[in-house]
């Protein structure tokens, strides 16, 4: 009875680790689903990164436009103005 339970035990432990194996198509094809989902992923970390900065410079560029629209607003008041005065001095 000594000599039957080591044996039972490795036949145990052999049923184990077959039963417990992926078969090697299912883990190939599962780790190529993963390396395809860790490109892609990469892929838009990138997209997002690259549509920020231009996000970025879109409202500098708003910014800057909007700078330019209020200083020539500036100006025509000024020359409004001038006009109003001249016209009042012709008057």
């Amino acid at each position: 009875m000594i000599k039957i339970t080591p044996v039972l035990s490795i036949l145990a432990a052999g049923l184990l680790f077959l039963s417990g194996c992926v078969p090697t198509s299912k883990f190939n094809a599962s780790q190529m689903a993963l390396s395809s989902a860790r490109y892609d992923s990469a892929q838009l970390a990138n997209k997002v990164k690259d549509l920020q900065s231009q996000l970025a410079r879109a409202n500098q560029l708003a910014a800057d436009r909007q700078h330019q629209i209020d200083s020539l607003s500036q100006q025509m008041d000024q020359a409004h103005n001038q006009i109003n005065t001249l016209n009042q001095q012709v008057s």
